[in-house]
């Protein structure tokens, strides 16, 4: 089935896209529905360059950030997709997995059930799984990205270590800050904790970040019309 997007659809996903080329907004459009190549017609035609409306596309139906997420500083997992106009052949299929394993460079374990390929990836502390539908008129290829295994690391590792060991040395500036050693020692580890915190948070929003830009640069470059 051929991707389709509503009125607020098209017009969010072209002002995020004119956003990244520092363009003004689109007006708004009145029609309900829009086919892929209809939209990329409307892109082309206000000077957006496609790569970044097909990764505003993929930013439409991203979930807003809730409580843990503003917590950490960035999602705990992510997800990308992109849709071919046509069904990908076997030797399309090894081209594409191909070019996932040298564009991330990692090795995964590549399984096949049915139209079904699956390419996966542990290395590291953030698990890489690609699945791509095969249909009889379309394809589509999907990311998804886990950071439960960066966020324990790192938040572990720095609330433990920064948060603990220095929490004595924040405890000993409170006090000469106030002299009262019980208001002191509250102070010192609201300091320590909140010290941790925000390090580990902005560590972590920048390997995300990092993390994300690969795999957006993935799907782009699979996303071009020649890339298959």
């Amino acid at each position: 089935m051929t991707q389709r997007f509503t009125s607020e659809q098209v017009g969010r996903a072209l002002e995020r896209a004119a956003d990244m080329e520092s363009a003004t907004s689109p007006a708004e459009l009145g029609r309900t529905l829009y086919s892929l190549a209809e939209v990329e017609e409307i892109a082309r035609e206000s000077g957006i360059a496609l790569d970044n409306l097909h990764r505003a596309i993929r930013e439409l139906d991203r979930p807003r950030a809730g409580f843990v997420e503003l917590f950490l500083g960035g999602p705990t997992s992510h997800r990308s997709e992109i849709e071919f106009e046509a069904r990908l052949l076997e030797p399309e299929q090894e081209q594409v997995v191909r070019r996932i394993r040298k564009s991330l460079g990692q090795v995964g374990e590549l399984s096949t059930l049915g139209n079904t390929i699956t390419w996966v990836s542990r290395q590291g502390s953030v698990p890489i799984e690609i699945v791509i539908e095969n249909d009889p008129d379309r394809a589509s290829l999907a990311v998804q990205l886990r950071f439960e295994g960066l966020i324990g690391g790192l938040f572990g590792g720095i609330g433990g270590g920064l948060g603990g060991g220095a929490s004595s040395l924040w405890v000993f500036a409170a006090k000469a800050l106030v002299g009262s050693t019980p208001l002191a020692v509250g102070l010192g580890l609201a300091l320590s904790f909140t010290t941790a915190l925000g390090l580990a948070r902005f560590i972590y929003a920048r390997k995300v970040r990092g993390h994300v830009r690969r795999v957006e640069a993935l799907l782009d470059e699979l996303s071009r019309p020649d890339s298959k």
